[in-house]
């Protein structure tokens, strides 16, 4: 676990990578920093796991369960459709697996922890912090989803997402957030606010630039 004063060291870092990023994909380095993205998002969640302030059995156990569970779905979806729609991954997020990107399930895993650990600083009410965290991650791809299909991140069939998209993300992340509350993994994790900070300004600035 980091000290105060790494924890906003690493925080500011992540956000300058970030911004390096857009700067990157908005120049004519576009290919280069497209080529960087999977090593960008591994030193970010990276950083996010090294952010928590406790690890126990449930917390490796969840971990597991976010990344199989994420992988197992994108391979589900990308393979036959369901539940999101027609789509499949370019090669801007790395190696692949059964034509999903292997990031993708690191991914899943941090934007529940993200999402999950933000909103435990506020309330302890269950319902509340699985709802939240859901709604967070759904907001996430709705920003998401202009900049994946620019910059091949993933493509879909219907050159659109359509709202099964939304759906299915939506029922997703609410499965990894009640799985997450309920089954008492640690909530504590510095960089968690960074974290999301990060993925936001990335995301927001490539959309409104």
């Amino acid at each position: 676990m980091p000290s105060n004063k790494k924890t906003h060291t690493l925080g500011i870092f992540m956000l300058i990578l970030h911004l390096v990023g857009v700067w990157g994909y908005k120049s004519d380095y576009l290919l280069l920093f497209a080529a960087l993205t999977p090593l960008n998002l591994f030193i970010s969640l990276i950083i996010l796991w090294w952010g928590q302030e406790s690890k126990n059995r449930n917390w490796y156990l969840f971990a597991f369960f976010a990344f199989i569970a994420g992988m197992a779905i994108e391979i589900l979806g990308v393979h036959t459709g369901f539940p999101f729609g027609a789509y499949e991954y370019g090669d801007t997020l790395g190696i692949k697996l059964f034509s999903v990107p292997i990031m993708m399930g690191g991914l899943w895993w941090g934007m529940i922890v993200a999402a999950a650990s933000l909103v435990s600083n506020y309330t302890k009410n269950i319902a509340i912090n699985i709802t939240v965290a859901a709604a967070i991650m759904l907001g996430l791809d709705l920003m998401i989803e202009p900049i994946a299909i620019n910059y091949d991140f993933w493509t879909w069939a219907a050159k659109e997402p359509p709202i099964t998209n939304f759906l299915a993300w939506a029922v997703f992340s609410l499965l990894l957030s009640t799985v997450f509350f309920l089954g008492k993994v640690p909530n504590k994790n510095r960089l968690a606010s960074y974290w999301l900070a990060s993925q936001v300004l990335f995301f927001g600035l490539l959309l409104i630039l």
